[in-house]
């Protein structure tokens, strides 16, 4: 868990606790495939932004790293 959050905290920039398309974008983690083959802002969103607000907290980065 401490891996995870680390790598959290790497991408969330302007620690606000969630991830923005442009923080995920900056990391690289879209172009390099981080989170799947189809590694589109909407498909990311789609599998991990649990509440719908747009950005991915810890918790929902959490659980779809788990899931993977």
């Amino acid at each position: 868990m401490k891996i995870l959050k680390n790598s959290f905290n790497q991408i969330d920039t302007d620690n606000d606790g969630s991830l923005s398309k442009e923080e995920i974008e900056k990391a690289g983690a879209l172009t390099k495939g981080a989170f799947g083959a189809d590694s589109k802002w909407e498909t990311i969103l789609s599998k991990c932004d649990l509440d719908g607000n747009g950005k991915i907290d810890f918790q929902e980065f959490f659980t779809a790293a788990i899931d993977h």
